[in-house]
Parts: structure tokens; sequence; C-alpha cells
């Protein structure tokens, strides 16, 4: 498709992935199989994926790994919050292993070429939120 062509996220294949999604969940409300809801949450990652890339490209950023790093984590945040308030299983472990993925991804590749101050900033965050989501996941589970 010619880029004068594109609409982010209204666009054939946002549509052909949402409707695998929702598929997918369709199948394992119905047959109460757990892979059904790990090709959705993998369909979601593909779609976010693909359209960050796209509009970026768009754009003309700079900064591509950064930024797409941060929307998995994210992505990773509303799966973990549904999943430990509804405690639903497939969402936090999704979730947690997003977010391990992605705080690999950060600390080996993306804050490489980045400033001293900016990488304790990024630390003290990222420290942050995995002790208020540590605490949650905790209190929820007892």
């Amino acid at each position: 498709l010619p880029d004068s062509l594109y609409y982010p996220v209204l666009n054939i294949r946002t549509f052909a992935i949402i409707f695998a999604t929702i598929v997918s969940i369709f199948y394992e409300c119905k047959e109460k199989v757990n892979y059904f809801g790990y090709i959705s949450v993998f369909l979601g990652f593909l779609l976010l994926n693909l359209e960050c890339n796209k509009i970026l490209e768009n754009l003309n950023a700079l900064d591509l790994n950064i930024i797409s790093t941060s929307l998995w984590m994210i992505y990773a945040g509303a799966l973990i919050i549904p999943g430990i308030f509804k405690n639903v299983k497939i969402c936090k472990l999704s979730g947690i292993f997003i977010v391990t993925i992605g705080l690999l991804k950060i600390f080996l590749f993306d804050i490489k070429d980045v400033d001293a101050i900016y990488k304790i900033i990024a630390f003290f965050i990222t420290g942050i939120i995995l002790m208020i989501t540590s605490y949650y996941y905790t209190k929820k589970k007892n």
C-alpha cells in the first residue's frame, strides 16, 4: 500500500488483526482453551508494533527503539491491570512476559547511547513501576 494511501490505525491490516483477535477471544470463551487467549495477546502485540513502526517511519522519528519499547510497557500495563484486578491469568502472565522482554531490551539495547542522568531516571522510574506492580500483584494474590 503506498504511503499516500496509508491511514494510521484505520487500515486493512488493523481491521484484519482486530477481527482475528475477536475470533480468538470468542473461541477461547467458547472452548475454554488457553492458547486462544495467548494468540489474541500476540495479535494485539503484533498490531501495536506494526502500527507504531509505520507511524514513526512516516514521522521520520530518530529513536524508534525506545518509543516502541515504551509502547510495549504501556501494552503490558494494559494487560497486567485487568489481570490483577479481574484475576485473569492470561493477562497477568502475558503482561509480565512483555515487561520482562521490554526491560531486557531497554537495558541491553535502547539505553546504551543515553546520557548518565537519563539512565538514572529510567532505572528509578522502572524500579518504582516494578514495586507498585509487585505490591498490587501480591496484595490481590493473598
